[in-house]
């Protein structure tokens, strides 16, 4: 990381960590000596956010870990969808996919034939092309610790999907290509779309946004965007990254994420890239 301006630094009072591909390492977990310095930050008085795609139930483990209640910390999840203020137990959320969004995207999906995930009602189901349903049990075996209730459907199954927060589309580069393209062309006002990976994107409802999550908390704190560092690593970080006064772009984020980067931290996430940078930008200020 080079030309961060001190004065910038100075400007910092809340911290914003992506999980998946940044905070977390490859094993899904959070380091100790990353857990420690991020609660000394707390105890020095930053504001520590965890900003991610995935879901509060997912999470509890390590807001325990990170002490963030204790500290009236802030968790979003499903990408901006939901805003949890701890200190409180209040929540905020955003608009929802609903019953007729759902279907349309699936019946889209259908006709380029990708595989669809969401989690509905605390669990992850999936629609997948034949091939895919009938490995479903070894699926399921393989990923049984990280996703303990999957479920599966094939393709024109009877699903009740009412609400939810995002839907995933999975497939080849290619075919998600163009998915998206045909996305862009005739709903670009409806939906925000994000690559998480070159096989998966992400789609949520218009005004759903880490960055629009992280306004709101702001705004609760009469602080500006002029006070936050953020760290992230795909296309569901790159309107944080871009208007957070620091916004560090994980070294093994997605091409098109390190494209648009205005800083690259100089560490993987699975070489504690997101403690090197902190220590970087805090060592000197920070109170033992």
């Amino acid at each position: 990381m080079k030309n961060i301006k001190k004065a910038d630094i100075k400007k910092i009072k809340m911290i914003v960590c992506d999980l998946d591909g940044t905070l977390f390492n490859h094993q899904k977990n959070i380091t100790k000596n990353t857990i420690d310095y991020l609660v000394n930050l707390q105890q020095n008085g930053y504001i520590l956010v965890l900003a991610t795609g995935r879901f509060y139930y997912e999470l509890e483990p390590f807001i325990q870990k990170l002490q963030m209640k204790k500290f009236n910390g802030y968790i979003v999840c499903c990408n901006g969808l939901t805003v949890y203020e701890l200190a409180s137990n209040k929540i905020h959320k955003f608009d929802y996919l609903e019953r007729e969004d759902i279907n349309e995207l699936i019946k889209i999906a259908y006709s380029f034939k990708l595989n669809i995930r969401t989690n509905y009602n605390n669990s992850y189901q999936n629609i997948v092309t034949r091939c895919l349903y009938y490995i479903a049990p070894i699926i399921t075996k393989v990923f049984a610790k990280r996703y303990p209730n999957l479920v599966f459907y094939r393709y024109n199954d009877a699903i009740d999907w009412q609400q939810v927060g995002k839907l995933c589309f999975i497939a080849r580069p290619g075919k998600l290509n163009k998915f998206v393209k045909h996305l862009n062309s005739q709903y670009n006002q409806r939906y925000q779309i994000y690559y998480t990976s070159p096989f998966c994107v992400e789609i949520v409802r218009q005004n759903v946004n880490k960055a629009y999550a992280i306004n709101y908390i702001c705004q609760k704190l009469s602080l500006s965007f002029d006070n936050v560092l953020a760290f992230g690593d795909g296309g569901n970080d790159e309107l944080l990254l871009s208007k957070a006064k620091i916004g560090i772009t994980m070294k093994n984020a997605l091409p098109k994420t390190l494209n648009k980067a205005k800083y690259i931290s100089n560490k993987t996430n699975n070489q504690d890239g997101v403690l090197d940078c902190l220590k970087e930008l805090f060592d000197t200020n920070l109170k033992v």
